[in-house]
């Protein structure tokens, strides 16, 4: 969770830039952020804040989001706050196929 009095808060719409560019360059597109926040990756949301009328994130939520992500590609257990999705009907039927 962000703590709003101790966290270098980040308005959403400026995330892409306080964020290193693709190989190709290119700064990350804000919807990607957006995806994160809602979808997660790897079972790992990004964590944000509502504060008046305006979405915010932190340096340290990005930092503590992609240190999740990264356990959870390697194997490794994720926690605090992230979000799993195995048991969901779909990755059971992927897991059964193969996948």
């Amino acid at each position: 969770m962000i703590d709003i009095t101790n966290e270098d808060l980040i308005p959403f719409r400026e995330l892409p830039d306080h964020l290193p560019k693709q190989p190709s360059g290119k700064k990350l597109h804000l919807s990607a952020c957006y995806r994160w926040k809602k979808q997660g990756v790897q079972g790992v949301r990004l964590e944000t804040v509502f504060i008046a009328g305006c979405s915010y994130s932190s340096k340290q939520a990005l930092n503590r989001f992609w240190q999740r992500v990264t356990e959870a590609r390697d194997g490794k257990s994720c926690h605090q706050g992230s979000v799993t999705r195995a048991n969901s009907s779909s990755d059971q039927e992927l897991k059964k196929a193969g996948w």
